[in-house]
């Protein structure tokens, strides 16, 4: 079960999200998605930009021992898996507080079974939810902005075709 938790809930989160963003009013797909596109490329730029200063060997390597399931021994920092899912449960915090809340415990979840199967350490979940909260931070100063800018240009273009 940790082994499946750490590989791929993120892909069950990731389905939750489809069906929840699907259920949202029009206007609000349009927020989320601009919101998820910007903080997703910012956090895409820390975690790459960060991981050439500090470089985190896996525990497995470390401890000599063999992880819970087949991982290449490169650099564990930051947790791929930990930064999309706790960006994405702060990103809908604005949409519904308790399924945020709910996201954001999955998204620890994950990190800590990715912890126990030992391809990555406390540090790398650690830099991971600090990763996903500037993402989502700094997104939401830019997003909302944007957001409307392609609302207006989406009216016009209805407006144009009718």
């Amino acid at each position: 079960m940790i082994s499946w938790t750490a590989q791929y809930f993120i892909f069950l989160m990731g389905a939750v999200v489809f069906v929840l963003w699907i259920r949202l009013p029009n206007k609000s797909k349009l927020d989320f998605s601009v919101h998820f596109a910007i903080a997703g490329l910012i956090a895409i730029l820390e975690s790459k930009g960060l991981a050439h200063y500090f470089y985190d060997t896996r525990p497995f390597v470390v401890l000599h021992r063999k992880p819970l399931f087949p991982h290449v021994p490169d650099n564990g920092f930051p947790s791929d898996h930990t930064t999309l899912t706790m960006m994405t449960a702060l990103l809908w915090r604005k949409y519904s507080k308790p399924i945020g809340a709910a996201m954001m415990a999955c998204s620890l979840m994950i990190g800590v079974a990715r912890v126990a199967s030992l391809v990555h350490s406390p540090v790398d979940i650690a830099g991971s939810i600090l990763i996903a909260s500037a993402a989502a931070g700094i997104s939401a100063y830019f997003a909302p902005e944007i957001a409307a800018r392609l609302g207006q240009i989406g009216k016009k273009s209805q407006r144009e075709t009718a």
